[in-house]
């Protein structure tokens, strides 16, 4: 691991990743702006760092995967004004659990919904309650990209 604490490269155009070696999250640089997915409490602060080392543009979007708080436990980094998205079911739980750490989306969407920003697309899906309810998969159709979220597992990105 470099002395940063973490590593940030890009996967394809645009879509990067950002890991400590354990939690993983990704981001996704539009023309203007930045889009962030998730943010791991493992990683505290260094998500915006790691942006920071690829990108000045502002981070208007935050997309949470799910409502565990080893994902999106550090979501408050990211700025107020950001635009929060999650699927339903991510919205309930967050709710319920009261967590000022984890802001409650914005914007929810019951099957799918898609994000058109500054030359990028986003895609999220869910499909029904697997790994925690609300659990949504991002998909980036122009780079082929999946972005899942799964337990501390090698990185969930596969492009091609």
């Amino acid at each position: 691991m470099p002395p940063s604490g973490y590593l940030v490269e890009e996967v394809a155009d645009g879509v990067h990743w950002v890991t400590d070696g354990g939690y993983q999250c990704a981001f996704v640089v539009c023309d203007d702006e930045v889009i962030a997915i998730e943010a791991p409490p493992s990683l505290g602060g260094l998500v915006t760092r790691a942006i920071r080392d690829v990108t000045s543009k502002p981070i208007t979007h935050v997309v949470y995967t799910h409502f565990h708080g080893d994902h999106i436990g550090r979501a408050d980094q990211f700025p107020d004004d950001a635009t929060r998205i999650a699927q339903q079911e991510t919205h309930t739980m967050l709710r319920e659990t009261g967590d000022p750490l984890r802001r409650l989306p914005d914007v929810t969407f019951k099957d799918s919904y898609r994000l058109e920003v500054g030359g990028q697309i986003l895609e999220m899906h869910y499909k029904g309650s697997n790994h925690a309810p609300g659990n949504s998969f991002v998909y980036l159709p122009r780079q082929k990209v999946l972005i899942r979220s799964l337990e501390r597992r090698p990185p969930a990105l596969a492009g091609g």
